[in-house]
């Protein structure tokens, strides 16, 4: 694959940087193989199917998506993941949200059917990362708002989780560390409008794949002492305090015993679970 975009003025610096990958790589997802090749029938269909679907839904605010998609199926031009969440961004911006959730949501699937390995799944994170700060701007502003991240934004992340399970990463663990990271977006989401026994259950999933991946290790990783927090405060919503207590007490052994955390943000989660620890004695 060939890009010929050139590397004078790096315009893909903050897209590197997230991602952490060189510039040649980031020319090439911004660029695809060629403008003017056409796409996969692979993706082809892909398009097909959101746009049948997202059309059935008769959302007004999805209109642009289910426009900027018939005309990649029609025209057959190539299209990557990056322009479809800077079109996102855009929507975001001219708060269109349920357009800017959708075309997330294409972005990670796309990105799981065009890339490979590890940048795919960082791809797949950013645009699960870009529908739970969509969702979470739109609950603050819109009455309707519930309704579409319940009935809309979270299935469609769920699509999104399916299509994380299906990329190949040689290095398991590492593929373990971005699928929970991905599917934290999810809980966060499902906890904000209230779907507390599905953010439990995404949660504890989270920590049952990281058990299986690393065993006793699991709880000296940081992610995991996160995992814990993030039940505690599930539990402590559901006004069930000692289970809650427990959780903030598993977290913060968790957090001693880290291994990727350095002393300054090991201190803070510590205190902050403290913290949570003496508001559930308090009840």
């Amino acid at each position: 694959m060939s890009c010929i975009i050139s590397k004078k003025h790096d315009p893909f610096l903050a897209f590197r940087i997230a991602l952490n990958i060189p510039f040649n790589i980031a020319a090439c997802l911004f660029a695809g193989v060629s403008q003017r090749e056409e796409q996969s029938s692979e993706v082809q269909s892909l398009l097909q199917s959101f746009s049948s679907n997202f059309e059935s839904m008769n959302v007004p605010e999805m209109k642009y998506a289910v426009h900027r998609l018939k005309d990649c199926i029609k025209t057959k031009t190539t299209i990557t993941p990056e322009r479809l969440r800077e079109y996102a961004w855009e929507k975001r911006n001219a708060q269109r949200y349920s357009d800017a959730n959708a075309l997330f949501c294409v972005a990670a699937c796309l990105s799981a059917e065009k890339l490979k390995g590890q940048v795919s799944m960082r791809v797949i994170i950013l645009c699960l990362k870009g529908m739970k700060e969509v969702s979470l701007e739109m609950l603050q502003s819109k009455v309707i708002a519930l309704e579409v991240v319940k009935g809309l934004v979270i299935p469609l992340m769920h699509e999104v989780k399916e299509k994380m399970e299906e990329v190949v990463i040689a290095k398991k663990d590492l593929k373990c560390k971005l699928l929970v990271n991905g599917l934290n977006h999810i809980s966060t989401c499902e906890a904000a409008v209230g779907q507390l026994n599905e953010a439990m259950a995404t949660i504890e999933y989270c920590l049952s794949r990281m058990d299986e991946q690393f065993g006793e290790e699991s709880s000296k990783q940081r992610v995991y002492g996160g995992l814990l927090y993030d039940i505690g405060n599930l539990y402590k919503s559901m006004f069930c305090f000692s289970d809650a207590r427990q959780s903030f007490e598993k977290a913060k052994l968790a957090y001693k015993a880290a291994l990727d955390i350095d002393n300054v943000n090991r201190k803070y989660w510590l205190d902050k679970c403290e913290k949570r620890c003496k508001e559930c004695d308090n009840h």
